[in-house]
């Protein structure tokens, strides 16, 4: 007989205690993985959240009405609730100048971390800006409102060069159309449309030199700045590449290009006996009027500023401010009203100079560089007629004084701050035998500038609980004081 014996198979104990080791870990595994998600996300949330709350102060900032509400802005802090967490917001604003403005770093903070915004906040009359705006013109600045001298100049796509047209040296044909307007052509962009300044009336323009401290800086710095109103270039040599040469300044060597830049002017202001000499057309009477009388009134820089690891770079002004990196042109009329420029310039140079530490007297030694602020004042009866700045060419040395009121302890112990300028507060005796002692309750100060630069002044005292004070915070060379370095010139008082 035979006998058939059958083995039944099947999992061991062992195998299924592996196997539920092996699925354990797997799901312990998701868990923590859905855990890290979820904390993750929650943690982005925060974020995002405090980047709005920050934005929402900066914005608040921004949406200041009027000047007085935008004096009063000051540093503070508050509490913000979230989805998922507890927001401390810090706000801290920093009054800064040249020009005017406040500079806003706002920090939140929450348990798991941080997040900073930084910005800049200046007042300006937005009125007179909308005012502009319904003319209808071309903006000047990356803005929403239109450039003040929207109707003096326009840039568009170029068309065909007039024959006519005379070349200029920096790549530009100028001629005046069959309007009467003049037109600077950008001649090197021609068979590619390239762009052409019409100017309403006559186009002006700002010339100088640029001194950097190497040939490479001008791969940095590789254009003036131009905007839709103003068009700009370096000089060029007979195969249109920017001439660059070395020049030496009170003994430093830079690498040195000559640049120009063109805007609109207003032929408005002249007469029969003078539109001839402000190269206006001999039909300017019959043009369309500028809107804003003397026509542009705009800023003129360096593109490319603190690029590429060049932020410890400075550009040098009379009235230095670090930072500082364009012009602004504008004139203002009885000490209220802004116009617009209706003047050529020259020698309107920039120096810069490699800054590492900061220092605050590292443009000291180069003079002649004109300030940062190119403000002309006019009275309500000067037209703002064309003309050409002759002072702008050769920085002289004026020299202003004014009363000083306190006690000798008070006056002993008071500082004047000029800009790069020096003052001195009697009573001081003379200094050779053609010197005029300044008196006791005088001082006098000197500095290097060119006729209509105006200038900041401050004052403040050593003296515990003393609040010296001005009757004018600043200065115009060559309007309110002395061309030469003789006392004599009238400057702000100083009281206690």
């Amino acid at each position: 007989m035979k006998i058939q014996i059958n083995y039944q198979q099947g999992v061991g104990l062992i195998e299924v205690l592996v196997s539920a080791v092996v699925v354990s870990i797997g799901l312990l595994s998701i868990a923590s993985m859905q855990g890290n998600f979820l904390s993750g996300t929650g943690e982005n949330k925060a974020r995002a959240q405090a980047i709005v709350f920050a934005e929402q102060k900066i914005e608040d900032f921004r949406n200041t009405a009027t000047k007085t509400q935008y004096l009063a802005l000051v540093s503070g802090t508050d509490t913000k609730t979230g989805d998922n967490a507890e927001f401390t917001r810090i706000w801290t604003l920093v009054s800064l100048i040249a020009p005017d403005r406040k500079s806003i770093v706002v920090t939140v903070t929450w348990s798991a971390g941080s997040v900073t915004l930084n910005s800049e906040l200046a007042w300006n009359i937005v009125g007179n800006a909308s005012i502009y705006s319904s003319t209808g013109g071309n903006s000047g600045m990356a803005a929403s409102l239109s450039s003040p001298g929207s109707d003096a100049a326009v840039v568009e796509a170029m068309d065909a060069i007039d024959p006519s047209a005379v070349a200029d040296g920096y790549g530009f044909q100028i001629y005046r159309n069959a309007d009467g307007k003049q037109v600077v052509a950008d001649a090197l962009y021609n068979e590619g449309g390239g762009r052409q300044l019409t100017c309403g009336h006559v186009c002006l323009s700002v010339k100088g030199n640029i001194y950097l401290p190497s040939d490479s800086f001008f791969e940095v710095y590789e254009k003036i700045r131009d905007d839709d109103v103003t068009v700009c270039s370096w000089k060029l040599d007979n195969n249109n590449i920017p001439v660059t040469t070395s020049e030496n300044v009170n003994g430093t060597t830079f690498s040195t290009r000559e640049y120009i830049c063109y805007f609109g002017g207003d032929c408005a202001a002249e007469t029969a006996e003078t539109y001839v000499a402000a190269d206006c057309p001999a039909d300017y009477a019959t043009l369309p009027e500028v809107n804003v009388t003397g026509g542009w009134r705009g800023n003129i820089g360096i593109v490319g500023f603190g690029a590429n690891g060049h932020g410890a770079d400075t550009l040098c002004f009379v009235g230095q401010v670090a930072g500082t990196t364009r012009r602004n042109y504008r004139t203002i009329r009885n000490g209220t009203s802004e116009e617009g420029i209706n003047t050529n310039y020259q020698c309107h140079d920039f120096l810069m100079v490699v800054n590492n530490g900061n220092s605050a007297d590292a443009c000291d030694a180069y003079v002649g560089i004109a300030a940062s602020h190119i403000i002309k004042e006019l009275s309500s009866d000067v037209p703002n007629k064309i003309a050409t700045n002759i002072d702008s060419c050769s920085s002289v040395t004026h020299s202003f004084s004014g009363v000083v009121a306190g006690s000798y302890n008070e006056r002993s112990r008071l500082t004047i701050s000029i800009s790069s300028g020096s003052c001195v507060v009697g009573p001081v005796g003379p200094a050779g035998p053609n010197t005029t002692p300044i008196p006791y309750n005088e001082y006098t100060c000197e500095i290097d500038g060119t006729n209509d630069d105006i200038l900041t002044l401050g004052v403040s005292s050593a003296k515990p609980n003393a609040s010296p004070s001005l009757t004018s915070s600043s200065i115009t060379l060559g309007v309110e004081n002395l061309v030469g370095a003789v006392p004599g010139g009238t400057g702000p008082d100083i009281s206690h």
